[in-house]
């Protein structure tokens, strides 16, 4: 018996010695083989795996791959049939992968992959679509994905999972043309655990207890080529539920004068720029789900220039449908924001006259904006459908203004309403809007007030406009032919100042004047040029401006 035991255990011994010969000696090539069979099963040989060198300290459990890659065979991709072709595509570069902690033989042996650390130092990673194939991350339900990325693994687990410097394009494929390029990216995955019982966690967001994510600079194109968009220094912070971008720009790609040519019919251009962007009690697993919550977004200032230039044919389609709270619903993405607060904001209209061929401007400085229940998740619109819209700002610079708008989200008919006031101020302060656009030129008057009441819908206007002045005259003007200059209709204008009623009221002895007005809408024109038209129908009541 003693001699069958010497035996057993001799023969354990020479297996051991031998497995750990075996080990040390061939561990390189187990790994590298390993991991290509790996890749090469997930992907039905697809992609390939390369790397220059692999260094591997058992003792301190560290692990470095030099100059790794993952590229998809061309090959290989033209022989898939059609319906098999992925709809994304990959190419990754690494210069090193560092994991610490990790005991590599149990790794193989009981397919359980636990570390301290993972490191991934200045990847570019390439995505492209292939715009084929089925489109296999939407297809995987959610309580699958965990077994999709352990495949035959029990279990990973690691600490720390950080990605450093990542450069980061969408593309593509057939045209080459980048979609969204990521720069400067970093994310940290802080006690990621992928297994079935982290799966059901629901406190865990991509796996992981907490994550960080970091990106200087974001930009992408819109599909028509007009725009550029960019996204200056984003971060996103779990643990606080916090968003925050440093700067959002809408760059329109051409000109005015170019802008303006590339449609047939008028046209908005918009220039916009928004900074100290920050979303509070953000809902980060909704991310995931391909939605927006979030309690709060605070847009420390912006600039709003949109511009149009009216010698160009008017749009006559349609714009039933197309108000700001009816546009909100068409939004593909539900969303919902309980509270977004904008403040030091300048905004200009800016508009060519098709009269006098000259630039007119409209400019509210320093206007601010509380917007609550923004929304178009429709279990929020059951419970409340009024978004309102509490904004501040000065006209011109000079005088202050106010304006309250509720929408009613969902209403079949577009129903909105809109309140405001304009304070005290000087007529001629106007000119430099009224002269290119009239062309007309106050001469004299003074505004004490201006109020609006109005309703509206998809198809009328009704409602109330009260204006208080005095002294008002005006003076016609033409434009000579060979000069951008404006000269006075002297007749004309004493015609016209002979039908204005110069001041409201016309005494202290007699009530003022008001307008209650009532518009059919044009279908063919926006919800503004609507409360535009509403309010320029009661001033001219209110003055008797011919």
């Amino acid at each position: 018996m003693k001699k069958i035991t010497g035996f057993i255990l001799a023969g354990l011994i020479i297996l051991l010695t031998g497995s750990s010969w075996y080990w040390s000696t061939h561990k390189k090539k187990i790994i590298h083989n390993q991991l290509e069979k790996a890749i090469a099963k997930k992907s039905q040989g697809l992609y390939r795996v390369r790397y220059d060198s692999l260094d591997l300290d058992e003792v301190r459990g560290q692990l470095i791959l030099s100059s790794f890659t993952l590229t998809y065979d061309s090959a290989k991709l033209k022989q898939l049939e059609q319906e098999k072709t992925p709809y994304l595509l990959f190419n990754v570069s690494i210069p090193e992968i560092r994991i610490t902690g990790i005991e590599t033989p149990r790794a193989l042996i009981e397919k359980e992959i636990s570390g301290r650390r993972l490191v991934l130092t200045s990847p570019i990673i390439e995505i492209m679509y292939t715009n084929a194939g089925k489109d296999s991350a939407r297809s995987i339900p959610d309580e699958e994905i965990y077994r999709q990325i352990l495949g035959d693994l029990h279990l990973i687990r690691f600490d720390t999972v950080i990605i450093s410097n990542a450069d980061i394009v969408t593309k593509n494929i057939k045209t080459g043309k980048i979609s969204v390029h990521f720069a400067g990216t970093s994310i940290s995955l802080f006690n990621m655990v992928i297994d079935s019982t982290a799966n059901a966690d629901t406190s865990r967001l991509l796996f992981a207890k907490e994550i960080s994510v970091a990106c200087d600079r974001f930009t992408w194109q819109s599909r028509n080529g007009l725009y550029n968009y960019q996204v200056n220094s984003f971060k996103l912070q779990s643990s606080s539920s916090a968003m925050t971008m440093g700067s959002f720009f809408v760059r329109p790609t051409f000109s005015e004068d170019v802008f303006v040519k590339k449609f047939p019919v008028q046209k908005d251009r918009f220039d916009f720029a928004l900074h100290n962007i920050e979303f509070r009690n953000t809902t980060f697993s909704r991310l995931l789900e391909e939605s927006i919550i979030a309690e709060t977004l605070l847009v420390g200032s912006a600039s709003f220039d949109i511009y149009r230039d009216r010698n160009r044919p008017e749009d006559k389609s349609s714009k039933l449908g197309n108000y700001p709270h009816q546009e909100i619903q068409k939004i593909p993405i539900p969303f919902e924001i309980k509270t977004v607060v904008i403040r030091n904001a300048d905004i200009e209209y800016k508009e060519k006259s098709a009269i006098t061929h000259q630039p007119g401007r409209v400019k509210l400085i320093n206007a601010s904006a509380r917007i609550t229940n923004i929304t178009n998740r429709k279990a929020s619109i059951a419970r409340n459908n009024l978004m309102k819209v509490d904004m501040q700002g000065n006209l011109l610079g000079k005088i202050s203004m106010s304006a309250k708008w509720t929408f009613y989200l969902g209403n079949t008919n577009g129903r909105f309403s809109v309140s405001g006031r304009a304070g005290s101020g000087k007529a001629t302060d106007l000119n430099v809007l009224v002269v290119p656009m009239g062309p007309v030129e106050f001469k004299s008057g003074e505004i004490n007030s201006l109020s609006f009441d109005l309703s509206g819908s998809d198809d009328m206007m009704k409602g109330k406009v009260d204006l208080l002045y005095k002294d008002f005259h005006v003076a016609l003007l033409k434009k000579d032919a060979d000069s951008v200059h404006f000269k006075r209709k002297k007749v004309t204008s004493l015609f016209a100042n002979m039908k204005i009623k110069n001041n409201n009221p016309e005494d202290d002895r007699k009530p003022a004047r008001t307008a209650s007005i009532y518009i059919q809408r044009d279908v063919t024109r926006s919800m503004f040029n609507l409360v535009w038209k509403g309010m320029f129908a009661g001033i001219k009541e209110i003055t008797g401006a011919p």
